[in-house]
């Protein structure tokens, strides 16, 4: 089998299977659940999706909150342009951009940053996490919905690294989301 072949139809597969979730209930329970962010979205906000993959997330973001403007980066670029694609088809394109992570400057500045089911495919999730950090304006939150992975375990060992390394960044913006839809840990 192809590797590449194999590699495309299996992010076209998790694409269309997280597809459901983002564009419906993302916006209508998910989101609800932590108030000052859906607050904030529903407001009119500047949002970072980091590894947008097919950007369905982004997408379900800019229909659930059309007042904010959504970019989305990955390093597939594939994904970038069915990401595109699927903007255009469901009439966001205005409002929602997707970027090459390895080409996209994104600068500190964002009103909030997400991160939707792809910190666990990442070979140093501690430095992804500063990355959010950096890309958050002052006092943004930083949203980490991730694998049902043992959040006791992971997301302590995963947030005392980062804490450890990133001291200073984790002091400077607000609070980090994590596993908001399987569970509601709070870093702060």
């Amino acid at each position: 089998v192809n590797r590449r072949v194999l590699a495309r139809d299996f992010g076209e597969g998790q694409a269309a299977a997280n597809r459901p979730l983002f564009l419906h209930q993302l916006v209508a329970e998910i989101l609800p659940q932590l108030p000052d962010v859906d607050a904030r979205l529903r407001e009119g906000v500047e949002v970072a999706e980091f590894g947008c993959g097919e950007g369905w997330a982004s997408i379900g973001l800019a229909l659930g909150y059309p007042d904010s403007v959504i970019d989305g980066v990955d390093i597939d670029e594939p994904s970038i342009v069915a990401a595109r694609r699927h903007a255009a088809a469901h009439g966001v394109s205005d409002r929602v951009t997707f970027s090459d992570a390895g080409t996209a400057a994104l600068g500190r500045g964002y009103d909030a940053v997400f991160a939707f089911e792809c910190i666990h495919d990442l070979p140093d999730p501690v430095a992804a996490l500063a990355e959010l950090r950096r890309i958050a304006k002052l006092g943004a939150a930083v949203v980490v919905m991730d694998e049902r992975t043992q959040a006791e375990a992971t997301g302590k060992l995963l947030w005392n690294d980062f804490t450890d390394r990133y001291s200073a960044a984790s002091a400077d913006a607000g609070p980090v989301y994590r596993n908001a839809r399987l569970q509601r840990t709070m870093f702060v």
